[in-house]
């Protein structure tokens, strides 16, 4: 069976941002699918696919209906024999669905976290939510339960593909020195990645350090873009442990960071799809702190391959940390359970076969399509 397809997505991320995404794609090349790519302008991958041979169209999309992109995506369709078109944001789906309109074409959404998809808003109608979409590829269980429940028919549409990673991506990754992050060598390091947003309940991170005065080693990293802000500086001079705080702005090799951690952190509150600080932190063999915010219980089993905890709660962060803190043979335990975890059931030939999958059943529908 040929399938060809039109990939659009912006790759305008960096290398590891980027990684998931382009080896599942790369994986489906193999297995035989004519693709071409819709990128931005300039993106950094751009002689990533050159070296790979997957042909690629330049064109930064702008919002959601961008006259520009749906004739050149009208153009990819006919010239290219288009079957399948997989957009990876809410322009690219917009504009997808304007340009299929009386084509013989398959379109598939992808949704990265929960929420924001309403059968009532006129933006999840013109993209996720649209009759042309005729599947949601979502990054987790949460996400997709919550995409399905706004569908009044045709749940079918909503499936749960996971983002899978490559173990071999977290090898012979050597910590960051703890001078670098300005941390004693005997800190117990508790440490969080998160680029600034009120979904994030980075101030219930925060908070939990009015529950941990009697654990001076205790010393806190924050990594992410805004978490060296003003903001974040003012609630911090709010604890009594304002001096074992360590924040950082957007650093490069975080995995080199998260690998000087002790434990990790997730302290979302809403909103996670499936949390990719949490699967390196778990790739790298560190034991993890979990609230139960959308896809994060898919990731941390309670008690078997982390700790989680409900949301907005300071005090339970403090509590899992302290519970780390006090048996290294849990930590052990979490960590190398929370890294089986992620190599069972997290790969990226199971993102492969379950994508690749998912494009045969939409081929046979268009080839018994009138």
């Amino acid at each position: 069976m040929s399938i060809n397809s039109l990939v659009i997505s912006s790759f305008s991320g960096s290398g590891i941002s980027d990684r998931a995404q382009i080896a599942s794609l790369i994986g489906l090349v193999k297995k035989g699918v004519k693709m071409h790519i819709l990128m931005h302008e300039n993106s950094p991958q751009a002689s990533f696919f050159d070296e790979q041979g997957i042909p690629y169209t330049m064109h930064t999309i702008k919002g959601k209906l961008d006259k520009k992109a749906i004739q050149i995506i009208t153009q990819l369709i006919k010239e290219k024999q288009i079957d399948i078109i997989h957009s990876f944001n809410n322009n690219a789906t917009s504009n997808a669905v304007q340009a299929a309109k009386g084509q013989k074409v398959k379109i598939i959404s992808y949704r990265g976290f929960t929420g924001h998809v309403h059968w009532y808003k006129p933006t999840s109608l013109m993209n996720n939510l649209h009759p042309r979409v005729s599947r949601i590829a979502c990054v987790s269980n949460a996400v997709r339960d919550q995409v399905k429940s706004q569908l009044w028919r045709n749940k079918h549409k909503a499936v749960t593909i996971y983002k899978g990673h490559d173990m071999s991506w977290y090898e012979n990754i050597t910590p960051t020195p703890r001078q670098e992050l300005n941390v004693p060598n005997d800190a117990f390091l508790v440490g969080i990645v998160a680029n600034i947003r009120p979904m994030k309940g980075v101030k219930y991170f925060i908070k939990a350090a009015n529950y941990l005065t009697d654990y001076k080693d205790i010393h806190f990293v924050l990594i992410g873009r805004g978490m060296d802000s003003d903001t974040i500086k003012e609630q911090i001079n709010a604890t009594p442990l304002k001096d074992n705080f360590h924040c950082f702005g957007f650093r490069k090799n975080v995995l080199e960071d998260v690998a000087a951690f002790d434990i990790g952190v997730n302290s979302s509150i809403k909103g996670e799809g499936l949390s990719k600080t949490t699967i390196e932190a778990m790739s790298l063999k560190k034991p993890v702190v979990a609230t139960k915010a959308g896809g994060n219980p898919e990731l941390v089993i309670n008690n078997e391959t982390g700790l989680l905890i409900p949301i907005k709660d300071p005090e339970a962060i403090a509590n899992a940390i302290i519970t780390y803190k006090n048996n290294l043979v849990l930590q052990d335990k979490m960590a190398q359970a929370g890294y089986a975890h992620i190599a069972n059931n997290f790969t990226v030939e199971k993102t492969i076969e379950e994508t690749f999958a998912m494009y045969e059943v939409l081929k046979n529908e268009l080839s018994t399509q009138n």
